[in-house]
């Protein structure tokens, strides 16, 4: 961990990777350094904006070691994944013309690039003819 000055009421702190941001940020949410008003966190970085007169520079930095040492790097911020559909219906009158445009890009791709082996086309795999 490593901690950066920016500007004179700001700190970036530096660290491992996204879990060990994130553990601090939830760390320092759930235990408030006084003095510090915002918390902005990156993939790597946290930048930490404070009060110079609530809090001394070296007394952030220990005080962000602590709760950094104490933190959960192994809890997830992810939500559960789920799939969304999304219906979508076109009736434009240049839908024939797009239709059109895009089986001649088609056509010419597949000209233009050689077959893999053991590749095969089919229609149905196309995602444009499921509709």
């Amino acid at each position: 961990m490593r901690f950066l000055p920016a500007g004179d009421a700001a700190l970036l702190v530096e660290l491992a990777d996204l879990a060990h941001t994130l553990a601090l940020y939830r760390a320092v949410q759930a235990r408030p350094v006084a003095g510090v008003h915002e918390l902005i966190p990156a993939a790597r970085t946290l930048l930490v904006h404070y009060h110079p007169h609530a809090i001394a520079r070296a007394a952030l930095v220990a005080a962000l070691r602590e709760r950094a040492d104490g933190a959960d790097v192994g809890q997830s911020d992810a939500a559960p994944a789920r799939v969304v559909h999304i219906p979508v219906h076109y009736r434009g009158e240049d839908l024939a013309d797009v239709a059109r445009l895009m089986a001649s890009r088609r056509r010419k791709s597949s000209r233009a690039t050689p077959p893999c082996p053991g590749r095969r086309r089919s229609r149905a795999s196309h995602p444009a003819s499921s509709t």
